[in-house]
């Protein structure tokens, strides 16, 4: 499947985004997405690189890729390589310098999750509006970025709010990444089959609204947006009424959800070129 728009500036790049499930190529540049393909990711390292060669020669042709943005979920920018346990034959491959070679261009790793919070901020619901968003990815993990004035953080902050403590009754605390990942609830479902799903699902909603209370505490946000696999899963109604209940009267941001989907992070990769050009 590809998209296209049309193109107009000079120089296109490319971003790659890899998850468990897709791989998407885009052709981008400092504007717009111009063309995209995506196909299932392929167990195997090896047959992910061919999809994505494929993928790339597709779009460009023999157009010149002036610069590869890559786009995984825990990158180590020292020897261009990533961890994703859901990817175990990918992780700690040289994956930067095998597509440099394959490409004829540099090649970057950046923070999938920081790209998608880019990409929501500037081109999704809010993107007419210039107030601070908190992007929080809601999937196989908790990730949360604040995004200011339009731009990537810099320095990337160290801490997560998906490390927050939640309190659980009983003297119990859980750390928000673990209640609401979609590991924990699969081992939830998993293990009792005839569980209550509508109230799994309102107990951990109430969780994510003392994190995102928490959250406006300390960023002080506009606007609120969820994205990943998870985010569909939550009602915004009942969102919006624990966190009323939790605040103090003061005014509270907007909750949105994700609006670009898989092109989240490609959309990131627009604005990560805009800044770094």
């Amino acid at each position: 499947m590809a998209n296209t728009k049309e193109a107009h500036m000079d120089t296109n790049k490319m971003c790659i985004s890899i998850t468990e499930k897709r791989i998407l190529v885009a052709k981008i540049n400092q504007e717009e997405i111009l063309q995209y393909q995506q196909s299932s990711t392929p167990a195997m390292f090896s047959d992910g690189i061919k999809k994505i060669k494929k993928m790339g020669k597709t779009l460009f042709q023999k157009e010149k890729i002036g610069q590869v943005i890559c786009s995984v979920a825990h990158p180590n920018h020292k020897d261009q390589t990533f961890f994703d346990r859901r990817l175990p034959t990918w992780q700690d491959r040289p994956i930067g310098e095998i597509l440099e070679k394959i490409f004829f261009c540099p090649v970057q790793l950046e923070n999938q999750f920081l790209l998608e919070a880019l990409g929501e901020a500037i081109f999704g619901t809010n993107h007419t509006s210039r107030k601070t968003v908190a992007y929080y990815h809601l999937g196989r993990e908790v990730v949360a970025f604040k995004i200011q004035n339009q731009k990537p953080p810099f320095p990337v902050p160290p801490l997560n709010p998906g490390s927050q403590l939640i309190d659980i009754g009983h003297g119990n605390a859980v750390k928000l990444s673990d209640l609401l990942s979609e590991d924990n609830l699969e081992l939830k479902f998993g293990k009792n089959p005839e569980i209550n799903k509508e109230k799994v699902f309102d107990e951990i909603t109430y969780s994510l609204a003392k994190g995102l209370h928490n959250t406006c505490l300390h960023w002080n946000p506009g606007v609120i947006v969820l994205g990943g696999t998870l985010a569909k899963e939550f009602p915004l109604g009942k969102l919006n009424e624990y966190l009323k209940n939790l605040g103090d009267g003061h005014k509270l941001p907007r909750i949105d959800k994700s609006s670009l989907n898989e092109l989240a992070d490609s959309y990131g990769a627009v604005v990560m070129l805009r800044h770094k050009s």
